[in-house]
């Protein structure tokens, strides 16, 4: 789930959904900001990955301590 495995590419694994977030989370944006942006990404296969999957890759960075919340709006943390 976190890391790909056979069955899950690594594009929509864990890892690089997140990687993905972090690469457009240049400002602080709300989360359907950061959703449109992330759909119209072109980097990864970006449509095969659900709404539910995308919260779950920002709960994992906030986990690790790399995105903040601040005033409804996510950031990367310095």
């Amino acid at each position: 789930m976190i890391l790909p495995t056979k069955h899950l590419i690594p594009e929509n694994s864990l890892l690089g959904v997140g990687s993905e977030i972090l690469d457009i989370l240049d400002y602080p944006m709300s989360v359907s900001s950061l959703w449109n942006k992330f759909q119209s990404g072109e980097k990864y296969e970006t449509n095969q990955v659900p709404f539910d999957w995308f919260l779950t890759a920002l709960s994992f960075l906030y986990t690790i301590d790399v995105i903040k919340l601040d005033n409804k709006r996510i950031s990367r943390k310095d």
